[in-house]
C-alpha cells in the first residue's frame, strides 16, 4: 500500500493558473475525495497525478518517490474513468485482463491474477458475460478490477457516477466504499457532488479557482467550513451578515436589528462577520412576544415549506424582513403549524453558530 503526496502542484496555461500551489497527502489506505465546481481545478489535479498533464511546478510522490519523470504506464496508478471505458465486444474476463495482455504477462499468470481479482470484486460468476449483460454496479466493479489487477499503488476515480440517476448512484457509492475498505487500496476520487464527497471520504479536499481552500474529515468540513464559499458548496446553510457589538461586556452579533450570541469566538476588532448556521440545527417553536429584543429567538412568517418525507425545509421571513432556512424533522414539530403564512418562532442555539470572516 502507498502514501500519495502532492506538494506545491501548479499548472498554468499562459498566465492563468488551473492549479495554484496545491499541497496535501493521501495516507496509506485512505479514500480522499476532491470536491469543487466546474473550473475549480479538480480534474486538472487528477490528470496531473495520473501523468496526462505535465505540471508547471511542484511534485507528485508515492512512498517518497517522485512520479513526474515517469511515463503514465510506469507510475503504478490505476484509473476508473467516468464512463468505465469497458470494451463492449470483450467479456468481463477479457476486459479485466486487457492491461496484463498489453504488458505481455504469461498466460498462466494472467489467468491467475484475473481470477483472483474477479473473486475479490465478487464477479467470478460473470466472467464470460459482456458489459451489456451487466448492471451499472457490476460494470463499475469490472472497471475497478481492471485497475486493481495491475497492482497499482494508487487508484484514481474520475467522477465515475456523474452520469447515473440518484438511486443507482447511492447504491454504487456504498458498494465502492465497502469494497475500498475491504481491499484497503489508497484512492483519490474526484466529484462535484457534495453528498457523494462527504459519504465516501476519509478526508475531503475542497478546490476553488485552482486552489485547495480546505482539507479535512467530512464532519469538520461540513460543520466548520473555512470560508463562505465552502459553506455554500457543502449543502444548505444560512449565511447571515452581522455587525459586531457588545452587551454586558459580551460580544454580540446584530443581524439586521436581531441580536445573536454565539459560543464561537469573534475575531478581535471585527466590525462585521458572517454567521454560518446549518438549517438542521435550528428549532421551530411557537412564536414569542418581544422576540426581536431577545438574543437568538426570532419570530417570523412561514413563506414556504417543502416536504421531504421525514423532514420539511421551511423558509421563515424574520421580523427584520430577511429569510432564514429551517430543516425540521416532523417528529420534532409536534402540533406546530408550518403552513404558508403561519407565525412561528425560530430558536438559534448559540453553539450552532459558526463565525466566518
Amino acid at each position: 500500500m502507498s502514501d500519495l503526496e502532492i506538494t506545491g502542484l501548479t499548472k498554468r496555461y499562459g498566465t492563468e493558473p488551473a492549479l495554484d500551489d496545491v499541497t496535501f497527502t493521501v495516507s496509506d489506505g485512505e479514500l480522499v475525495t476532491v470536491l469543487g465546481h466546474s473550473g475549480s481545478g479538480k480534474t486538472t489535479l487528477l490528470r496531473s497525478v495520473a501523468g496526462f498533464i505535465e505540471p508547471t511546478s511542484g511534485d507528485v510522490r508515492v512512498n517518497g518517490n517522485s512520479l513526474l519523470n515517469l511515463p503514465i504506464n510506469r507510475r503504478g496508478i490505476g484509473i476508473v474513468f467516468q464512463n468505465y471505458a469497458l470494451f463492449p465486444h470483450m467479456t468481463v474476463r477479457q476486459n479485466v485482463g486487457y492491461g496484463l495482455r498489453v504488458r505481455r504477462v504469461r498466460k498462466d499468470e494472467l489467468r491467475e491474477r484475473v481470477d483472483r481479482e474477479l473473486e475479490r470484486v465478487q464477479l467470478s460468476a460473470y466472467a464470460d458475460r459482456k458489459p451489456a449483460q451487466l448492471s451499472g454496479g457490476q460494470q463499475q466493479r469490472v472497471a475497478l478490477a481492471r485497475a486493481l489487477v495491475l497492482e497499482p499503488s494508487i487508484v484514481l476515480f474520475d467522477e465515475p457516477f456523474s452520469n447515473l440517476d440518484a438511486m443507482l448512484r447511492d447504491g454504487l457509492r456504498r458498494d465502492l466504499r465497502q469494497l475500498q475498505r475491504r481491499l484497503g487500496f489508497t484512492a483519490l476520487f474526484v466529484t462535484h457532488d457534495q453528498r457523494e464527497a462527504m459519504a465516501l471520504a476519509d478526508r475531503v479536499a475542497v478546490m476553488r479557482s485552482g486552489r485547495l481552500v480546505q482539507y479535512g474529515p467530512p464532519q469538520e468540513i461540513y460543520n466548520r467550513p473555512s470560508q463562505v464559499e465552502v459553506a455554500a458548496l457543502l449543502g444548505r446553510s444560512n449565511l447571515l451578515r452581522c455587525l459586531v457589538g457588545e452587551r454586558d461586556a459580551t460580544p454580540v452579533l446584530e443581524w439586521r436589528g436581531q441580536p445573536l450570541v454565539a459560543d464561537d469566538p469573534i475575531p478581535a476588532h471585527a466590525g462585521e462577520v458572517t454567521a454560518f448556521i446549518r438549517p438542521e440545527n435550528l428549532v421551530i417553536e411557537p412564536p414569542v412576544e418581544g422576540a426581536a429584543s431577545r438574543p437568538n429567538v426570532i419570530t417570523g412568517r412561514v413563506v414556504s415549506a417543502d416536504y421531504f418525507g421525514s423532514a420539511s425545509l421551511i423558509t421563515v421571513e424574520a421580523g427584520n424582513g430577511e429569510p432564514i432556512l429551517v430543516e425540521a424533522r416532523h417528529n420534532a414539530l409536534s402540533d406546530q403549524d408550518i403552513s404558508v403564512g403561519a407565525q412561528v418562532g425560530v430558536r438559534i442555539p448559540r453553539e450552532a453558530i459558526r463565525i466566518l470572516g
